[in-house]
């Protein structure tokens, strides 16, 4: 890169920067009036408010106290107790510590993950900045998700594992992606499907993925006897979001599950091609995409699970600009949208943020489809 140029791209990505803050400051903004507006402590539009349930899972874990509320109660954590169990060193940390090591985590995580898919890439470190300035790499951060992040790490290890001819390992990283079933479910479809040319292959996925799950769900069952039963009625007393909140309200929770069957079978349709082979990048960054459709709680940071899917088509002919248009243009339009996003009741504008969002940087992806 010419010294000219490499100020260009300085440039922009100081822009960029400037504007992600702005605009992410309008929607911590925006938090806070929904906070007070519910009558509720506006500093917790600060907190890393989706790891706070699962650290106090993790402490109670830790401390040898009993499993609920957490689980068969009335918190309704929605993720399963062998990955509270998992984030106990969490428990150990202080709350203030622990909410800011998340936040650490899960942008190293991310890091790390984004990192792979744009590692072919000449400019991979300055387009691995730009994917960690959209807004759902962000929200990643800010909300503390370490699930979604480890995720994402997760399930990218395991394509990655899968096209080197390391199923266990794949199996492995597939056991720890399940800490977002919903998202895990149709790559794990995925790579059944591809396994399934090969017994021995099945085999040893399956083995990878008891080597995590074995140990981590006999502690669950040392915690709470009666998990199963508890985890399934968190589920069932869930009140989903966005789109599957359609179909819950419809059919219920036996609707969702249908709709995440025919995911994971158009997931396993899509990997038909690659049955005895490698996945293909396109079509496990395509089928990582499509998990987000099945997202059991809708927010823009579930369209994290999209960006490795507009890391592909961006490294297409004439896409070259798209993953920069994916980091700025949301941001342009929180900005826009900022006068009923700072008004008296944003709850409404952020909603369709929240369920909108994701869906667009989905549809992006289509040329993978």
């Amino acid at each position: 890169m010419t010294r000219r140029g490499a100020w260009t791209v300085g440039a922009a990505f100081g822009a960029l920067v400037l504007l992600a803050a702005t605009g992410q400051a309008v929607l911590v903004r925006a938090g806070m009036s929904v906070y007070a507006h519910a009558g509720l402590p506006t500093e917790r539009a600060l907190v890393a408010g989706d790891f706070v349930p699962l650290l106090h899972a993790a402490q109670a874990f830790i401390h040898g106290q009993p499993a609920r509320p957490w689980y068969g109660g009335e918190t309704g954590l929605v993720y399963a107790p062998q990955y509270a169990i998992l984030l106990g060193p969490f428990g150990l940390l202080p709350a203030s510590a622990a909410l800011g090591a998340a936040r650490v985590t899960a942008l190293g995580f991310q890091a790390v993950a984004l990192f792979l898919w744009v590692a072919a890439s000449r400019q991979r470190r300055v387009l691995t900045m730009v994917l960690l300035l959209t807004s759902p790499a962000i929200e990643v951060v800010m909300n503390g998700q370490v699930m979604a992040s480890g995720g994402l790490l997760a399930l990218t290890l395991a394509i990655w594992a899968q096209r080197r001819e390391r199923w266990v390992w794949a199996g492995v990283a597939l056991g720890f992606g399940f800490i977002r079933i919903s998202n895990a479910l149709p790559l794990a479809t995925m790579l059944v499907v591809v396994a399934s040319a090969r017994p021995r292959r099945l085999i040893a996925l399956s083995g990878g993925a008891a080597l995590v799950l074995g140990p981590l769900t006999l502690a669950a069952f040392l915690w709470d006897e009666g998990w199963i039963a508890d985890f399934l009625f968190n589920i069932h007393q869930f009140r989903l979001s966005g789109p599957l909140r359609l179909v819950q309200i419809a059919y219920g929770t036996t609707g969702v599950a249908l709709v995440t069957a025919a995911n994971c079978a158009i997931c396993g349709w899509i990997a038909r091609r690659d049955r005895g082979g490698p996945i293909d990048l396109d079509r496990g960054a395509a089928v990582l995409a499509l998990t987000v459709l099945t997202a059991t709680l809708a927010g823009i940071y579930t369209a994290v699970f999209a960006l490795p899917a507009l890391v592909r088509v961006a490294a297409r002919p004439g896409a070259r600009y798209l993953l920069w248009a994916v980091a700025v243009i949301p941001w342009l339009l929180v900005l826009a949208l900022s006068p009923w996003l700072l008004g008296a009741d944003p709850q409404t504008t952020l909603n369709y943020i929240d369920t909108v969002g994701p869906l667009v940087l989905v549809a992006a992806a289509y040329p993978l489809l």
